[in-house]
């Protein structure tokens, strides 16, 4: 499926940079490239020499017109300009599920603003919280902090931490104000454009966002390296890695088109606005505590059969995660809505959760450690993949919240980093027959994913088995 991703940025009629040059980024990532025009600029390859403002109407009215026609898979924001057009694009993202990349343009390379001062506070309030990504350059940070821009790598990431804490998932700060060695280009123009758009794409695809790495001090680069790969183009500022992708980033590439699917699902889009019916997550609490039951279960068969003592470790306490998530989060919900223990045992696991927790515990018991593995890992990275895109647009009086803050929070990130570590780890010593195997557990236990969604959202049981044949067809 190719993701569509929109574009709210300005114009340039040099096709350098801004809407044209995402456009440009978008489409050689094999992206949709859609565009909310905010404004119009006069520039060039050697700057900026003026520009001016859509009304915020109008922006927020291309916003819309979108959203009720096209699926949106990902968001870039650049340049906005005033405060009213800030206001106008969070009114217009309320409720959006899909995750936002926010480029905040307000001054130029050349030093030329282009965002009103009085604007920068809108910038912080409405937007930042929304986004899974922000990609300033130096003087952006700075006056996003109120502060000086940063002079050397540690005060470059203090401004990364002091960024992460206004809201945003993740921060990259682009570096190239620093001075010091540089690639032997003149060719600079529009290349934060380009980075933010194609990072919108590489998550639009349903790609691992980048994993937050230590800024290098190597060889002169200028900011912290992430790891979208765009198809070979000339424009793009990025190439593809040398090396081997891992076994996770692999199987995530190659189911990236389900997750976006999963994310957009209507039960997790009616999670993300808060307005899903009581009785569909009620139905799902429900499933998810005996899902759970058995995940814990094959955790811990997979656990009697790993390598060494660090991946019984790991195993062991992810079951006991499991157990206690289900303890806690669960009973929470199940007694909020009025299910006891009674109730709770006398309703079955519906079709899919059943044979869900089947294949786990079969695929555990049955088979390697590292396919069982692998068959585990998607309920660490969906649930997670689903909770952050989800918290980053839910308001903070859904209803839902405590189940969104558990997913995306910072101790399920680190459990799902380090099930991704151990499959990566356990397929470097599989041959090829039982990569291949791992491959098709990792996408059968995705697919799954899916069904239990969409089996929460249709509220799925089982037939009645003394029904007739027209009552269970119904």
């Amino acid at each position: 499926m190719t993701p569509n991703i929109l574009s709210i940025a300005g114009s340039d009629p040099s096709g350098g940079a801004d809407i044209q040059a995402d456009i440009k980024a978008i489409s050689a990532d094999g992206g949709y490239a859609m565009a909310a025009i905010a404004a119009l600029t006069v520039q060039n390859t050697q700057g900026v020499r003026g520009f001016e403002t859509v009304s915020p109407a109008m922006v927020g009215d291309q916003i819309a017109a979108i959203r009720d026609d096209i699926r949106i898979d990902a968001v870039k924001i650049g340049m906005l300009g005033t405060a009213g057009i800030v206001a106008a694009v969070a009114e217009a993202l309320g409720g959006f599920a899909a995750p936002i990349v926010f480029d905040p343009v307000m001054v130029a390379k050349g030093g030329d603003r282009l965002l009103a001062p009085e604007a920068v506070a809108a910038l912080r309030e409405r937007l930042l919280p929304m986004a899974a990504v922000i990609t300033p350059n130096l003087p952006e940070a700075a006056d996003l902090l109120g502060r000086a821009p940063a002079q050397d790598m540690d005060a470059m990431a203090d401004e990364a931490t002091r960024l992460r804490a206004l809201g945003p998932a993740a921060v990259l700060i682009k570096g190239g104000h620093l001075g010091g060695a540089r690639h032997a280009t003149r060719n600079t123009h529009g290349t934060g454009c380009t980075l933010s758009s194609a990072l919108a794409c590489h998550l639009g695809h349903g790609r691992p966002p980048p994993a937050p790495r230590p800024i290098r001090r190597d060889r002169g680069r200028r900011s912290a390296r992430c790891r979208p790969r765009p198809r070979s183009h000339p424009s793009l500022p990025f190439s593809r890695r040398s090396d081997a992708m891992t076994f996770t980033e692999t199987v995530l590439a190659e189911t990236a088109d389900l997750c976006a699917e999963i994310r957009a699902m209507p039960f997790n889009r009616a999670l993300c606005d808060g307005t899903l019916s009581g009785e569909a997550f009620r139905h799902y609490i429900i499933q998810d505590a005996h899902y759970l039951e058995g995940f814990a279960r094959a955790l811990a068969l997979a656990a009697t059969r790993a390598p060494d003592a660090d991946g019984v470790r790991q195993l062991a306490q992810s079951a006991a995660g499991a157990i206690a998530v289900e303890r806690q989060l669960h009973e929470h919900y199940l007694g909020l809505y009025g299910v006891s223990t009674a109730v709770f045992a006398s309703t079955p696991p519906t079709p899919v959760c059943e044979h869900y927790v089947s294949f786990l515990v079969a695929t555990a018991a049955t088979r390697g450690v590292a396919e069982a593995m692998a068959a585990l890992l998607p309920c660490f990275w969906v649930y997670r993949d689903v909770g952050r895109a989800i918290h980053a647009a839910a308001r903070a009086d859904n209803p839902y919240r405590a189940w969104i803050d558990t997913y995306a929070g910072e101790e399920f990130d680190a459990a799902v980093e380090a099930a991704c570590a151990l499959a990566d780890r356990l397929a470097e010593s599989t041959g090829a027959a039982e990569r291949k195997r791992m491959h098709a557990a990792f996408a059968r236990s995705t697919l799954l994913e899916w069904m239990f969604w969409d089996s929460a959202w249709n509220l799925r049981a089982w037939p009645d088995p003394v029904a007739g044949p027209a009552a269970r067809a119904d």
